[in-house]
């Protein structure tokens, strides 16, 4: 997309160098600016967004190292197979692997997690939680009135 955006500009900075006056090529000009500035801009704020993640994970991962190296001084032992883990994205970073490991062996990675029957979505929103709320219900529902309806 920025790439599309340098190319147009480029292109309109030629045609002006070879037709001198135009005044709706230099009005085409500006608006390819403020385009490109715009698009740069959120490039940068992506890009910034990325990194924040990315410190943020590596003092958790050590914080997480710390406590892992810890505990086995103790001859507790941290079970990675049952061990899960999930960032939620506030930043709006879907696809951004973790890659937290302990003890050389990689986490599972979760998109939603499931705690004492909410489920908790990797975007923070409510609608899956409410939605299998709602189903249990249901299902409660018919088989109550399937027993009152027997007897």
């Amino acid at each position: 997309m920025i790439n599309d955006a340098i190319m147009k500009h480029r292109t309109l900075l030629r045609r002006q160098q070879r037709v001198r006056g135009s005044p709706g090529l230099l009005e085409e000009i500006r608006s390819s600016s403020v385009a490109l500035r715009t698009l740069t801009r959120e490039a940068k704020e992506q890009w910034w967004k990325r990194k924040a993640v990315y410190i943020n994970w590596l003092s958790e991962t050590h914080q997480l190292g710390l406590f892992y190296s810890e505990v086995s001084t103790y001859g507790l032992k941290i079970s990675v197979k049952k061990t899960e883990v999930m960032s939620l994205d506030t930043l709006q970073t879907a696809g951004f692997a973790l890659g937290i490991s302990l003890g050389g062996d990689t986490l599972k990675q979760l998109d939603k997690f499931r705690y004492l029957g909410s489920i908790t979505p990797i975007r923070g929103d409510l609608d899956a939680d409410i939605n299998n709320r709602i189903s249990a219900a249901s299902a409660t529902f018919g088989k109550l009135e399937q027993r009152l309806l027997r007897t």
